[in-house]
């Protein structure tokens, strides 16, 4: 019984190597976010990317997280328990037959080996199933541990006790932790990113009162409102064995500073789930002073993408969402930052009636703000300095603090400048992604005439496609037969073990038997490995391939597609998992091979066996044509519906702080949750109806096998039991190799084929937006261009139209431009977009006519809020990599940010997250200052960039053209003519 001890001690091995494939799950889970996080990043920053160059930096953290996701995948494959399984199984089976073979064991009863031969065959299916069932459960419990800890389950609820009677929040000698990494420091360098630490000595807030928080820029007023919500990590006390005091009483209602939009109507994002109050509602509608959205009867029940609502109405919308609520604490973090007074209306009657209303309802106000027209309504106010609770005053006594003067200028002269409205059509936060209903195809972001060269471009990238699907299909008949190969060996070696365990019953063979046994495990073992890795690695390398082709199609979209287009649909695109295809496909010629092995061993214990197993394969090959077709359509439903609810589920996300579980988005989610679940079980339903079928078949042909071989008999009695029971084995392991193939390997491969080929349907609209380049050469510049816009419309998605007629920019020509569709005007000068109708022309040429190479040379922007903030400064400054560092260093020096950026661990590799919005636009204008370019577009130049700004076009920048877009009049002092 020695085999079954060793037995116990391999189960054993079982369990650290599915903690070791469950390890690199979670990190492939990990580069997978990471993954998918730059596709966002991508999406919504766009505009910026292109226009600065930054698609390599961007390519380059795509590249390296989806290679670090499959490396993860890959070694989680090796490790999988499936592979152990089969290990500690065949380790058994061998044991069982070395030690019937052993000369001192007494036990020469053919019956006694046949039960020794099916009891192997048992137990070994049961381990490796077992074995398979542990894997998948410490897999399930990785990825609940992720979600877990995404969704930030794993705090405490720290409000068993409840605040006095009169109090709704009290909190006293806390501190609370933001996570910025979730990954430890590397010692050999200083944390780049560490956690933010907000210290609160005493903070109350009294029911039925309106407090306020205000500080500086950056100094934790947001993250004190995150921490009352419970989404920071609370430190329980600051020092010693003080666990200072966190209590709340009361449902709250969070307000973020851009409004949280769901999916509906303009009537349900104001109800937010709430049952409906007409008194209430229009209520609501007075206080927000939203009749400039209602202007005709049952606007109120249109879809909210549909209404083009401007910056300031969003932040109206917000006000009606606080009125309507019936949850009695009220968090507002800087409401009203972009409404403008002078276009939209008195501020501070607009936001006193607000307060009216909420006192008249007694709920309890907490509002972090600069403004001080907001403050002075406020009871209390608390100033934040540090990320510290530094002070409590009242508002007669505001204007003695410490540099408040100071940030009340400086907030008056950034509203509506750093803030301003800015919904790129591909921006997650704004309205069009959420709702898609225009899904026209845009040709890339160039107008210009293509002629006879498109003609000629198809006709090569036809070639392209021919050549690839050449390629890919020798590849794909190289790894079948390598795989045949190998599986041809495991399988003959699993297969014929026992029958030379029963040749040894008839042949004097003691000497060598538990050598050779020995040999086959072995030789089974190491090409099952072998197979393992080499699958794992190809799936691999084909899964990096096929995610840097899409990203390559998303890199040369346009603005366009994008404002057309959900962002969570692109997202979506590049979660397919490509390792199932290659592992169905594997498990495919796996089993054929094993069938094709035992059923010639078959044949020679019996030829009139083998009209069983051909009766079989046609009975297999019926049931898999009868089911395929539902199996395919109940998959494609539930791949839609997949789809929608990823796109739900980040709704839901980024407005669960204001929504909660009560918006419509969340209800229309459980729905599909609900219908999704119904389709993964229909399916598997299905599936497991087919194998119902199958094992009627595999149980009639057993019965007719035993008897066509009991019949009809090819050999002498003894050596006709031999036989016998080899056949029987050899049958039993082609019925069970049947059924798998039905579940694991036919029907896995259908589903893996339907889900690549509707991911080929998603990517398809990205190769058709894939633009034609430009091959006109224009090479001879003078020293200024001038800017004509020619009846110019743009409508992309869901936006307000820009109109622009006839404007004429000289060249050299400082001209300012007041208005708030930066957002547009900004992406067409920097071709990422495309208008409706109209040209835009530099000098005599249409913009579409330069190359790319020319255009980034003679075009320089100064962005509002330079973005995504995993650029680096390098990336940002010198894209292509032209210029030395102690240049760029120099440049940095002269402008005043080579002091900061020095002492940055990374220095120039480092993101400008670490730069302030300011820094961010000095940042912009260095690199035109190192390009020199003939046109410059300033958008919204920032307060303390301002003077740099002026300065640096005056002094280098004489004879250039300048556009300075902006909201606010004295931003364009510096410009020969506003318009």
């Amino acid at each position: 019984m020695w085999p079954l001890f060793v037995v116990f001690g391999l189960l054993l091995l079982g369990i650290p190597l599915a903690k070791i494939s469950t390890f690199h799950l979670r990190k492939s889970l990990s580069h997978l976010a990471r993954k998918l996080t730059v596709v966002e990043e991508f999406c919504i920053y766009f505009r910026d990317i292109v226009i600065f160059g930054n698609q390599n930096t961007t390519k380059k953290n795509f590249i390296s997280a989806v290679e670090e996701e499959h490396s993860s995948m890959k070694w989680s494959s090796i490790f999988s328990t499936n592979f152990s399984g089969k290990l500690t199984s065949a380790m058994l089976l061998g044991g069982l037959y070395m030690m019937w073979c052993d000369p001192k064991v007494q036990t020469e009863s053919i019956d006694v080996l046949t039960l020794v031969i099916l009891y192997a065959f048992l137990v070994q299916n049961f381990i490796s199933e077992f074995l398979q069932s542990l894997g998948a459960i410490f897999n399930g419990k990785a990825v609940m541990d992720k979600l877990r800890h995404i969704c930030n389950i794993e705090v405490v609820n720290s409000t068993k006790q409840k605040p006095e009677l009169y109090r709704v929040i009290s909190i006293a000698d806390n501190e609370f932790r933001w996570h910025t990494q979730e990954e430890k420091p590397n010692r050999k360098m200083n944390c780049l990113k560490e956690d933010v630490v907000l210290t609160v000595k005493e903070f109350y807030v009294a029911s039925n009162q309106i407090v306020g928080i205000t500080g500086p820029p950056k100094s934790g007023k947001t993250m004190l409102l995150y921490s009352i919500l419970g989404h920071t990590k609370w430190v329980h006390g600051m020092k010693g064995l003080n666990k200072g005091v966190f209590q709340k009483r009361g449902k709250i209602a969070f307000f973020p500073e851009n409004c949280a939009l769901s999916l509906g109507s303009l009537k349900d994002n104001i109800l937010m789930g709430d049952d409906f109050n007409d008194q209430l509602f229009y209520e609501a509608i007075n206080g927000a002073q939203l009749n400039d959205i209602l202007i005709r009867p049952g606007m109120e029940d249109e879809d909210i993408g549909s209404l083009e609502l401007s910056a300031s109405q969003l932040d109206k919308v917000t006000l009606a969402q606080a009125i309507y609520t019936k949850r009695n604490i009220i968090l507002l973090d800087n409401p009203m930052s972009r409404y403008n007074e002078t276009t939209d209306g008195d501020v501070f009657r607009l936001f006193n009636n607000f307060f009216n209303i909420l006192r008249n309802q007694k709920k309890t106000v907490i509002l972090s703000t600069q403004d001080h027209n907001f403050l002075a309504l406020c009871g209390r106010i608390y100033i934040m300095d540090q990320c510290k609770v530094a002070a409590e005053l009242n508002y007669h006594d505001l204007s003695s603090y410490a540099d408040y003067e100071n940030w009340s200028k400086n907030y008056a002269k950034m509203k509506n400048v750093v803030n301003a409205e800015r919904l790129d059509g591909c921006n997650a936060a704004g309205i069009s992604p959420l709702v898609n209903k225009d899904k026209r195809i845009v040709k890339g972001p160039y107008n210009g005439d293509q002629g006879a060269s498109e003609s000629s471009d198809q006709v090569l990238i036809e070639k392209e496609k021919k050549t690839k699907v050449l390629n890919n299909v020798g590849k794909f008949i190289f790894v079948s037969a390598f795989l045949a190969f190998v599986h041809f060996i495991i399988s003959g070696s699993y297969v014929t073990l026992p029958g030379y365990i029963i040749l040894a019953q008839i042949l004097p063979i003691e000497l060598w038997i538990s050598l050779i046994s020995f040999g086959f495990i072995c030789v089974s073992f190491m090409m099952e490995l072998i197979d393992r890795v080499y699958t794992s690695r190809i799936s691999e390398k084909y899964s990096i391939k096929r995610e840097k082709e899409k990203f390559e199609l998303l890199l040369e979209t346009s603005m366009n597609f994008l404002y057309n287009n959900s962002v969570s649909d692109l997202v979506f695109i590049f979660m397919e998992n490509s390792f199932a295809l290659l592992n169905a496909h594997r498990n495919i010629i796996h089993k054929i091979t094993l069938i094709l092995v035992a059923t010639g061993y078959l044949t020679f214990t019996n030829p009139w066996a083998i009209i069983v197993i051909v009766l079989l394969s046609v009975g297999c090959t019926w049931i898999f044509f009868f089911f395929k077709t539902t199996v395919e359509d109940f998959y494609a439903k539930e791949f839609e519906t997949r789809r929608k609810m990823c796109r739900h589920i980040t709704n839901c996300v980024r407005t669960r702080a204001v929504h909660g579980n009560s918006s419509k988005a969340y209800k229309i989610l459980c729905e599909l949750l609900d219908e999704n679940s119904t389709l993964q079980f229909v399916r598997k339903c299905t599936v497991l109806h087919a194998q119902f079928l199958m094992n009627i078949f595999i149980s009639v042909g057993f019965f007719s096998t035993c008897c066509l071989m009991l019949l009809l008999p090819n050999a002498p009695l003894d050596e006709q039991k031999l036989r016998y029971t080899y056949g029987i084995l050899l049958y039993l392991i082609i019925a069970k190799n049947f059924q798998e193939l039905l579940q694991s390997g036919v029907f896995d491969r259908v589903v893996a084929v339907e889900n690549a080929a509707m991911v080929a349907n998603l990517v398809h609209d990205l190769e058709t937006t894939k633009a034609l380049d430009i091959v006109e050469c224009v090479s001879d510049y003078s020293k200024s261009l001038s800017v004509s816009f020619m009846n110019l419309t743009c409508k992309p998605g869901s936006v307000r139209r820009l109109n622009i007629k006839d404007v004429h920019v000289n060249a050299g020509e400082k001209v300012g431009i007041m208005m708030d569709g930066s957002y547009l005007l900004v992406p067409l000068l920097g071709r990422v977009l495309s208008p409706q109708s109209g040209v835009i022309f530099f000098g005599q040429k249409d913009i579409s006519s330069f190359p790319d190479n020319h255009f980034h040379k003679i075009v320089g922007f100064i962005s509002s809020n330079l973005q995504p903030s995993s650029a680096t400064i390098l990336s940002i400054i010198d894209p292509y990599n032209e210029r030395k560092e102690e240049d760029l260093m120099e440049a940095l020096r002269y402008f005043e940010l080579g002091q900061k950026i020095s002492i940055l661990p990374k220095q120039l590799n480092e993101t400008i997250s670490h730069l302030t919005p300011d820094e961010k636009q000095v940042l912009c204008l260095v690199k035109i200052w190192l390009e020199r370019p003939i046109v410059v577009i300033v958008e919204n130049p920032h307060p303390d960039a301002l003077n740099k700004i002026n300065s640096t076009i005056n002094d280098s920048f004489k004879d250039v053209t300048v556009i300075k877009i902006a909201t606010s009049q004295y931003q364009l002092i510096s410009c020969n003519r506003i318009l």
